[in-house]
């Protein structure tokens, strides 16, 4: 139940803290996080009124819906419009919380305020929003309401709050495809396709997570400094392999000639096919990067408090835990070989301030961080480092001249597409 304020003209329903509140109905939302929650506990996802929901109104609104991700979610919801008429839609839902089985709602708003009622009736949120997530937590922290715990699934809150426990997460799952919708003539569905693999990790202090959370691919942690940690994890051997795959997919398109308008056609199960089967270095060049960050990892786990390296090392020595690093990391190849997604949603190369950082991070971070950690390396057994010698070959293949100028080219014309949009 949710702890509010002791105003005593507040009047608490009660059965709040029935529901759980979810924002955002997009890949990672339908992908991973809605099939995170118990299953016995109701929903209230909101979406905001844009891109394919403003057409969906006349159909759908009052209508029953089903959410589906085609692997470990599936849901019926009661889609009600919020913008005009918040407080019907306040009175329709709120005989339902005394049911035994209470109905789960998709609410479509234009305006926060629309839905602040909604807060009334719910203990735990979610998110999952590429961005908005600071503007949720103003919003929450601006209301007569304390005492939820909040995760935060894309990461992108920069905000304290001083009201909420806000739990980060390291969410890793490919939600690749975009989110289709039913026709007109048919039942009214969202569905989307994901992988089946599955690893959440979620900072839980207080020992909460699992009244919210299934247990089924989440494992928790009880301090910031382990969140960052299984955060560069993830960026180190999944976001930055999977994004060099990519790369050596485009140069792969470019050697192919395959016209530059068609590239966004292209799927990362028959690119990542096409360049480990192809004769050439790719595959041994993957296997390089991830030893280095399998290595690089090993030596950043030393920078934690001994308690937090124990729970991570879980018993195991530094060559145990470099070789299950590695084991991590050569799985999430098999990954992106059999899941759907798109290479230009891989490097974003549609929103290029993300592409540009993105290949700082994941290329240029990797050269700095082999150039000014020698010493550290030279210092750890050779059976840690069977990459070393190939360091270089690997750098020269996704950060040489070659690979600039492709880089150069596919960012030149999105600043140029930018530029004739102003």
């Amino acid at each position: 139940m949710s702890r509010r304020s002791s105003s005593k003209s507040e009047v608490i329903p009660p059965n709040a803290g029935t529901y759980h509140l979810h924002f955002g109905l997009g890949r990672l939302g339908l992908g991973l996080v809605l099939g995170l929650i118990r299953t016995e506990t109701p929903l209230i996802v909101v979406q905001r009124d844009s891109k394919h929901w403003p057409s969906r109104r006349d159909r759908l609104n009052g209508t029953n819906c089903e959410l589906n991700n085609n692997h470990d979610f599936q849901k019926e919801v009661r889609v009600l419009w919020t913008e005009g008429a918040a407080a019907e839609v306040e009175k329709f839902i709120a005989p339902n919380l005394s049911s035994a089985t209470p109905e789960s709602y998709l609410l479509i708003y234009k305006n926060l305020a629309e839905i602040t009622w909604v807060t009334k009736y719910v203990s735990t949120i979610t998110t999952a929003l590429h961005e908005h997530q600071d503007e949720i937590i103003k919003w929450l922290e601006s209301l007569d309401v304390s005492g939820f715990h909040i995760y935060p699934f894309e990461n992108t809150i920069t905000l304290q709050s001083r009201r909420h426990t806000v739990c980060k997460v390291v969410p890793d799952r490919i939600c690749g495809e975009d989110i289709t919708y039913s026709r007109k003539n048919e039942p009214a569905k969202c569905e989307i396709n994901v992988e089946h693999y599955k690893d959440v990790v979620i900072e839980d202090p207080q020992n909460v997570v699992f009244r919210t959370f299934v247990k089924d691919g989440v494992s928790t942690i009880k301090s910031g400094e382990l969140y960052n940690y299984y955060h560069r994890r993830k960026r180190y051997l999944v976001n930055a392999v999977h994004h060099v795959v990519a790369i050596f997919g485009y140069e792969k398109l470019d050697k192919m000639m395959v016209p530059r308008e068609d590239w966004h056609m292209q799927h990362m199960p028959i690119i990542a096919e096409a360049i480990l089967n192809d004769g050439s270095d790719v595959s041994f060049l993957l296997n390089v990067l991830i030893g280095a960050q399998a290595m690089r990892l090993v030596l950043e786990a030393y920078k934690l408090s001994p308690e937090n390296r124990r729970t991570i090392f879980k018993g195991r020595n530094d060559e145990q835990q470099y070789l299950s690093l590695v084991e991590y990391g050569q799985k999430s190849i098999s990954r992106f070989r059999i899941t759907p997604d798109r290479i230009t949603r891989v490097l974003r190369t549609d929103e290029f301030t993300k592409f540009q950082a993105d290949y700082k991070e994941h290329v240029g971070g990797l050269r700095y961080y082999i150039d000014h950690h020698q010493s550290q390396i030279n210092n750890f057994s050779a059976r840690l480092k069977p990459w070393l010698g190939d360091i270089s070959a690997l750098l020269e293949a996704i950060d040489g001249a070659n690979m600039r100028r492709i880089i150069k080219e596919l960012t030149h014309k999105k600043k140029r597409s930018a530029k004739r949009l102003k």
